[in-house]
């Protein structure tokens, strides 16, 4: 990976095609990301979770496909690990579910028991999503 990263910094390379298509994708999740990750009195709509999905599997190799593959995820469930894969705190999880944040604490536990097949904690399933 680190490899990649250099011969993708390398001034003397040309773009291709792909490198551009990956730039504009990777933009459209920042952009997309921005919105959710900021507490104010904006609600994510269905629209809103489409875009998310959309971009969040642009740019991750079509994450939600392959993680539903592995797990039945409850669509609240999917939400919490899109959310996660893209860096949103906890907290803010929360505050966009209306719930506490001891109960998006055990969600993301028992996604990783599941998920896994091991003992796990919050902070275990982030660090697993964010490799995924």
């Amino acid at each position: 990976m680190e490899e990649q990263e250099e011969e993708l910094l390398n001034p003397e390379r040309e773009l291709t095609m792909e490198d551009l298509r990956r730039f504009r994708a990777e933009c459209c999740l920042e952009y997309v990301v921005t919105q959710f990750r900021e507490k104010r009195s904006w609600r994510p709509g269905p629209k809103d979770w489409v875009r998310l999905y959309w971009a969040i599997d642009l740019v991750h190799a079509n994450f939600t496909k392959r993680l539903q593959e592995r797990v039945y995820l409850t669509d609240k469930e999917l939400k919490i690990a899109c959310l996660t894969k893209v860096k949103v705190q906890p907290t803010v999880i929360a505050w966009l579910f209306s719930c506490s944040l001891t109960d998006i604490s055990m969600t993301r536990k028992r996604l990783y028991e599941r998920i896994t097949g091991e003992r796990g904690s919050a902070p275990m399933f982030d660090l697993w999503m964010w490799k995924f």
